[in-house]
């Protein structure tokens, strides 16, 4: 998340991403609480600018196609509907990357082994209490269903397929937002684990 690190590639989102990331971070007592037992974090975690900029980036370019066809609505003019099914696909195709990725967090943050010092389940007396287990395999499932729509309507009828992409997209989005809100609970829980061991 260095800012230096990032300057050597200048890719707007991921700069973005590892600024919000510094940002969040800033001031906590829980960074560098613990010794460090690997040479680097799990790519889940130190991949998120490069990951998440490129997703950003993305979808700063389909806002723009989004915005332009927008515009030629209102003017009257036609719109160019293989542009909107293009920029609907690949934004379809992007959220099982975000889903994906996250629920590899999900996964670290609930075993005990990985997750450094945080109980299985993110639980204190893991066993017969499953704690978050449920949740993350709820965010698994998102991550599948998001990764079953990415089949590109462009491929077969970029002119007329823009309404079923927009479908797909809408429905990725869909389990994009559950699996964030369920990484989002067990990040915010976890943080209550490491706050009250910390203290």
């Amino acid at each position: 998340f260095e800012e230096a690190i990032h300057q050597t590639r200048p890719h707007h989102g991921q700069m973005e991403s590892a600024r919000i990331g510094r940002a969040l971070v800033e001031g906590s007592t829980l960074i560098g609480w613990r010794p460090r037992e690997e040479q680097q974090d799990a790519y889940s975690y130190r991949g998120i600018p490069q990951i998440h900029g490129a997703v950003r980036d993305l979808w700063s370019d389909v806002f723009q196609t989004v915005r332009r066809a927008l515009e030629d609505l209102a003017q009257g003019r036609a719109v160019n509907m293989a542009a909107l099914t293009l920029a609907q696909d690949q934004l379809t195709m992007a959220a099982p990357v975000l889903t994906g990725i996250g629920h590899q967090r999900l996964f670290r943050l609930n075993d005990a082994k990985l997750s450094h010092g945080l109980p299985d389940y993110l639980v204190k007396k893991p066993g017969v209490n499953s704690g978050m287990m449920i949740d993350e395999y709820a965010a698994a499932s998102q991550a599948a269903w998001s990764s079953n729509l990415v089949t590109p309507v462009a491929a077969h009828d970029p002119q007329r397929g823009t309404f079923v992409s927009a479908q797909r997209t809408h429905e990725s989005l869909d389990h994009l937002e559950r699996a964030l809100a369920i990484e989002l609970l067990m990040a915010t829980r976890a943080m209550h684990l490491r706050f009250e061991a910390a203290h």
